[in-house]
């Protein structure tokens, strides 16, 4: 592989990078103001505190297909080009 194909491909490595570290940002700000919201409000009773754990776990298992739909989709796009 030549000098400038090898720079080619790191300049394309890090632009992905890049754009799967402002997607990451993007959700923990966003699980960060729900926790801070969260903190802010009135403790649940007991009977709702089930169902707050289990929202954050269902978040969770979103999060991990959201953030592996998104890397098939950036494979797919590099294997095209």
């Amino acid at each position: 592989m030549s000098p400038f194909k090898r720079y080619e491909h790191f300049l394309h490595t890090i632009n992905i990078r890049r754009e799967e570290s402002a997607e990451l940002r993007a959700i923990l700000a966003s699980r960060f103001e729900r926790h801070s919201l969260n903190i802010l409000s009135p403790l649940p009773d007991s009977g709702h505190w089930s169902l707050a754990h289990s929202d954050d776990d269902a978040s969770l298992s979103d999060l991990d297909e959201e953030l592996c739909l998104e890397r098939q989709c950036r494979q797919l796009k590099v294997h095209i080009e």
